[in-house]
């Protein structure tokens, strides 16, 4: 009875894992809001003249990263030192001291 057991939390932990790595747990609904001025934007760094971003409203648990991956549903097509300086030139804060319930400027990248 005990190894039926044993064997019962392991298919369920692992099922859990499956899951979780497949699905996620952490809703996608962002309010996405397109900027006023929407222009072509490559993979260089964000011209102040030129922007193209979309502003989010932080939830928990949420990181600059996880963010844009949900916004370009998929993998970043820029390194991530390029986010990074790219958020920061838009926000003018480190993508370490976010917080949640405020809005920020996520780049837009094609």
């Amino acid at each position: 009875m005990k190894r039926l057991s044993v064997l019962a939390a392991v298919v369920l932990i692992g099922y859990i894992c499956h899951y979780d790595i497949k699905n996620g747990t952490i809703p996608s609904s962002y309010t996405e809001q397109p900027a006023q001025e929407v222009m072509n934007m490559t993979k260089e760094a964000v011209d102040e003249n030129s922007k193209s971003y979309n502003i989010v409203k932080v939830r928990a648990g949420d990181t600059v990263l996880s963010i844009m991956e949900q916004l370009i549903k998929g993998p970043i097509p820029v390194p991530i030192d390029q986010l990074i300086k790219d958020f920061k030139h838009l926000n003018e804060i480190e993508p370490e001291e976010i917080q949640v319930g405020k809005e920020y400027k996520f780049p837009t990248y094609k």
